[in-house]
């Protein structure tokens, strides 16, 4: 009976796949199942795995139904099997041999972990893509520690979220949960998924002994920047407590106000304000999903602020007087957390 359930979904994959099958396939650890979830693919990836890995599970869907609905699908069909931990993991990675096994090691029936992910950059490098993903209080979330060296962290240490690359999560929290939100898509799913298990008092921890490597580009796109800006305000209003909301709203304005700012130097100021649109139309499933948050919720804002963080550093974005930004958005803070 296996333990744990490894579930990749893929659209289109078929190149990475061969990297991704033979680590998993040369694991340490064997007691898991696979499970593909197929969003339509056309480039043959049912039939490279049907030949090549034969006892993989795999799910067929009828439309490329992105990230969250296909795992979903995936979930739903794990929670039959007796795996008891679940691994989320994208096709353009590829794991250590001792990965799952230093996983396994760490699991705990209430918290998520995540494993060291390095970036291959035309194979395997010493440097980090994420340690787990910082968030900070305007829902901005990006990779932490990123391009820094391996060898810096090898404590396990609590994070504010784990990267949707690779997320071990336990089958009762994932059920308690109810998996991703398909509403959040793409962009933020990992994020708010993780936010709601802190706030029904689950933890998340990053083990640095289980490695591995994703084959990582930062994308830069105009709809990448519409659905992020959009789900950034969704993953707010849904899961942040009113009185937050409440502290927050003045210097969220300022900030605004620079966004679309930024947005208009950059040629993308139609899509933010698109994005504004969206959120208008969300307000009914913004309430519901209040609700349905409050009836799992075990641990308030005032506990939850530990993981926000008040500056904004990224190596991939340049951000425009980014150290007086910095300053305002932290002195802020440091005025407000007292009553959060």
């Amino acid at each position: 009976m296996s333990q744990l359930a490894v579930i990749i979904i893929g659209f289109n994959e078929r190149h990475n796949l061969p990297d991704c099958f033979r680590s998993l396939a040369n694991s340490s650890y064997k007691n898991f199942e696979l499970i593909f979830v197929d969003n339509n693919s056309t480039d043959c990836s049912v039939d490279f795995l049907e030949k090549e890995y034969p006892k993989t599970k795999i799910i067929r869907n009828k439309g490329n139904y992105g990230y969250s609905k296909a795992n979903n699908i995936g979930i739903r069909y794990a929670t039959k099997t007796n795996a008891q931990y679940f691994l989320i993991l994208n096709p353009d990675t590829y794991i250590d041999k001792n990965c799952l096994k230093n996983l396994m090691g760490k699991a705990s029936s209430n918290t998520i972990i995540q494993p060291m992910i390095l970036i291959d950059k035309k194979g395997k490098t010493n440097l980090i893509n994420t340690t787990g993903n910082v968030l900070h209080y305007f829902g901005f979330s990006y990779c932490n520690d990123y391009k820094k060296s391996a060898n810096s962290i090898s404590k396990i240490k609590q994070i504010a979220s784990a990267s949707g690359a690779a997320l071990f999560i336990p089958k009762k929290l994932i059920k308690k949960l109810g998996g991703f939100d398909e509403v959040i898509y793409p962009y933020h799913e990992d994020l708010d998924l993780c936010w709601r298990a802190r706030i029904a008092g689950a933890e998340i921890k990053l083990i640095p002994s289980a490695k591995m490597w994703h084959k990582y580009e930062y994308g830069r796109n105009k709809n990448k920047i519409y659905f992020a800006e959009r789900n950034r305000i969704l993953f707010m209003l849904k899961n942040y407590q009113l009185s937050t909301i409440g502290l927050l709203l003045p210097s969220f304005m300022l900030n605004e106000l620079l966004v679309i700012l930024f947005s208009i130097k950059n040629k993308w100021f139609l899509k933010k304000i698109k994005s504004y649109g969206s959120i208008v139309l969300a307000l009914g499933y913004i309430l519901n999903a209040r609700r349905r948050i409050e009836t799992i919720r075990t641990v308030d804002d005032s506990k939850l602020k530990t993981y926000f963080t008040c500056s904004l550093s990224y190596k991939e974005v340049r951000i425009p007087f980014g150290q007086l930004l910095n300053f305002v958005y932290c002195r802020y803070f440091n005025l407000i957390k007292k009553y959060i």
